[in-house]
């Protein structure tokens, strides 16, 4: 709203921040925003001193909690409103602050470097390792939805889904339509050719019937040669 022009809205928005401040739980990255948001609303006013004074106030707050980018923020913002009052030399000490911190900060950053690599790796092998576990989990619950020899859905899936589709039909006064479909003389199969033949047989036709459903149809494999 600042940035817009609305400064009614903003200053509005700011008394609704500041009465969410108490609720937020001693949570001082939130305070920091409300120095911040009230800078702006300073700045835009042509409050200076409640401009500065609010941007400096974040700023404090934000080294503090260790929060660089909102440090960083924070040293710019003060640096553009001294500006703004065509305070240019006064201006520059925010940035020279900022570029001292930054250096600061780089230097503790160098003098740690071992720890944070092996924070790195941790981290790291930890993602690793939750990225397989994940990846696990959905390929257990997919096989645990499918059907292994023809890749179709199983009884399981269609136990699942088949009362959600007869609600949606319901509401939809679309009613469901479903299809049994059972081979005959399937068993002579398996007893003259061999189960092998007959698992081929089975993987023959799920590829023929899934061809003739539609995408939004549920094709299942009860048992057997039951579909």
């Amino acid at each position: 709203h600042c940035w817009l022009g609305s400064l009614q809205d903003a200053q509005t928005a700011a008394r609704h921040a500041s009465a969410g401040e108490g609720d937020s739980g001693g949570n001082l990255l939130y305070k920091v925003c409300g120095h911040w948001l009230r800078a702006e609303i300073g700045w835009a006013a042509g409050d200076w001193v409640t401009a500065g004074q609010c941007a400096q106030e974040m700023i404090d707050l934000a080294i503090q909690i260790e929060n660089e980018q909102f440090v960083a923020v924070g040293y710019l913002l003060l640096s553009q409103i001294l500006v703004a009052q065509g305070r240019h030399s006064e201006a520059q000490e925010p940035q020279r602050l900022l570029r001292r911190r930054e250096k600061f900060v780089r230097s503790e950053a160098i003098k740690s470097r071992n720890a944070v690599i092996e924070w790195q790796l941790k981290v790291r092998a930890n993602h690793d390792d939750f990225a397989r576990m994940e990846s696990e989990a959905r390929r257990l619950e997919r096989l645990s939805f499918e059907d292994t020899l023809t890749g179709l859905p199983n009884r399981r899936k269609l136990e699942q889904h088949l009362p959600v589709m007869l609600r949606q039909g319901l509401e939809r006064d679309s009613p469901l339509f479903l299809a049994f479909i059972d081979i005959d003389r399937f068993k002579s199969i398996n007893d003259r050719f061999s189960h092998q033949i007959g698992d081929d047989v089975l993987k023959c036709i799920a590829l023929n019937l899934r061809s003739l459903v539609r995408d939004g149809d549920l094709f299942a494999r009860i048992a057997g040669d039951e579909f």
